[in-house]
């Protein structure tokens, strides 16, 4: 009997032992996150304690950013982390490096964060020594997490995938129209804008200078079913009118001296047209040569010798967050590659499809911006004032 016993005993524990395996593994599990749990929310309670102490951060923003976009940055900032005021200065790509890389090369180093366009980051900064790798100032684990975020991952505009994190943007409707003068189904292809009655009633955003007109000329440059073929017919027949000011392009539109808008800036079209200028946008998939994807100025830097370190970190784990993104998304109308932050604000067509995502244009890539100086170096053979 005793033998008989143990034999039972024996294959009870036998039946039970992938159970007592499971919950020991569960155990450790919950052991482990817990411990990296307390670790992580203890390097940010230091690193929150030393960004008080730093009391300020100095955010350098390059390209359009409307009023929504300010107030995330300055009063949505300054509110979640009290003892922490924010400098920010806001202005052209062409001006924010020129500025900082001649701040740095008399010694002066004031700023701790870029968010713009990534033409300026690749372009300027990077070369320029200006940024650091971002990762290393990663806390939160919910930022580094993949399943947090479009494709798997975080996406970076620069090759090396360390220095010019892009945060999503959207793809980039062709153009803008005068609702008043212009039907949306005027337009369905870029051929279109060559007919003569659009001569004179063009304004497109110099694609000399970095920004939106730039990157418009990049994608027909690059595309072969337009080229540089209707670069020229469309400089040569049709006398685009061009300006440096995002909201003057749109302005321009709304009032009809051009009922059609070339090179518009995203965020400055939703503040505009949220009140009431008769303002439309042509989305990509209306147009028979799609578009591109751009990040407009939602890119990530993570600027070196920055003279509040601590306040950076503290600013970039938030603004990677769901409730950072959230707010920036719903201020500037950009699509977040965050995939729980929701997209019902946006406007339609501005959030690319994952079942076209190859398909459009990666713009914001440092292929495409390495093509910069011989496209814009071709448009002025082009543009003769």
């Amino acid at each position: 009997m005793k033998f008989k016993r143990g034999r039972m005993n024996r294959q009870k524990l036998a039946f039970r032992w992938p159970g007592l395996v499971v919950e020991v593994l569960v155990w450790l599990f919950a052991a482990s996150t817990a411990i990296a749990q307390a670790d992580w929310k203890a390097e940010w309670d230091k690193t929150l304690e030393a960004a008080r102490n730093e009391g300020r951060l100095a955010i350098a923003h390059g390209g359009g950013a409307n009023a929504a976009m300010q107030r995330v940055f300055k009063e949505e900032v300054e509110k979640e982390f009290p003892g922490v005021r924010v400098d920010l200065i806001v202005g052209g790509g062409r001006n924010i490096a020129p500025r900082v890389l001649a701040e740095r090369g008399a010694g002066k180093y004031a700023w701790d964060i870029y968010i713009g366009g990534t033409t300026t980051a690749l372009a300027l900064l990077i070369p320029g020594g200006v940024l650091d790798p971002i990762q290393p100032a990663f806390i939160d684990p919910e930022v580094t997490d993949p399943g947090k975020w479009f494709g798997g991952a975080l996406d970076f505009a620069d090759d090396a995938g360390k220095f010019n994190l892009a945060l999503g943007g959207n793809v980039q409707p062709p153009m803008a129209f005068n609702t008043q003068m212009v039907k949306g189904d005027d337009i369905r292809s870029f051929w279109d804008l060559l007919d003569p009655k659009w001569r004179g009633k063009i304004l497109m955003f110099d694609p000399r200078a970095p920004g939106v007109g730039l990157a418009t000329a990049t994608f027909a440059y690059v595309q072969p079913s337009l080229g540089k073929n209707f670069l020229q017919r469309l400089f040569a027949e049709q006398n685009v009118a061009l300006t440096r000011d995002y909201r003057q392009l749109l302005e321009e539109v709304a009032r009809g001296n051009y009922p059609v808008g070339m090179g518009v800036h995203p965020s400055i079209f939703k503040e505009l047209a949220s009140k009431g200028l008769p303002l439309g946008q042509i989305a990509a998939d209306k147009i028979k040569e799609g578009s591109y994807l751009t990040t407009a100025t939602a890119s990530l830097g993570l600027v070196n010798k920055a003279p509040h370190p601590n306040a950076a970190k503290v600013f970039i784990n938030w603004f990677l967050s769901k409730d950072g993104q959230w707010k920036y998304s719903k201020a500037s109308g950009y699509w977040s590659r965050r995939t729980d932050v929701p997209q019902d604000h946006l406007d339609p067509g501005v959030a690319p499809r994952a079942d076209k995502y190859d398909s459009y244009q990666a713009n914001y890539k440092e292929k495409y911006v390495k093509m910069r100086d011989e496209i814009v170096a071709f448009v002025r053979t082009l543009i003769k004032r």
